[in-house]
C-alpha cells in the first residue's frame, strides 16, 4: 500500500459521516447577526461541512452558516483550519 492510499484510508476511517462534494454559497453569521462572512461550502455531510473563506478572517468558536438560495441555518462549531479552509462541525438543535 502506497503511502498517499494509507493516508486516505486512514481519514476515511476517521469520518463518522460520509462526505458530498458540494459548490454552494454561505454566510457565516455571528455576535448576533451584526457580523456576517461570505463563504463557500465545499464538503457537507450530516456532521459537519468544509468551507472555504474568501481570506484569512478571525472566527469565533460557535457561529451559524446559513445558506443562500434556501435560507437554511444550521449552528456550527469550528474544528479545524487550513490557510482559507476551515472544518466545522454542526450543533444539535435544542428544543
Amino acid at each position: 500500500m502506497t503511502a498517499l492510499a494509507y493516508q486516505q484510508e486512514f481519514s476515511a476511517q476517521k469520518r463518522q459521516f460520509q462526505r458530498i462534494r458540494v459548490l454552494k454559497s454561505a454566510q457565516l453569521q455571528f455576535k448576533n447577526k451584526l457580523i456576517s462572512l461570505d463563504c463557500t461550502i465545499r464538503d457537507i455531510s450530516v456532521g459537519g461541512a468544509r468551507l472555504r473563506l474568501n481570506g484569512p478572517t478571525e472566527l469565533p468558536n460557535r457561529f451559524d452558516i446559513l445558506m443562500n438560495g434556501t435560507g437554511d441555518k444550521f449552528p456550527a462549531r469550528l474544528m479545524w483550519r487550513r490557510g482559507n479552509e476551515v472544518g466545522v462541525a454542526f450543533e444539535r438543535l435544542t428544543a
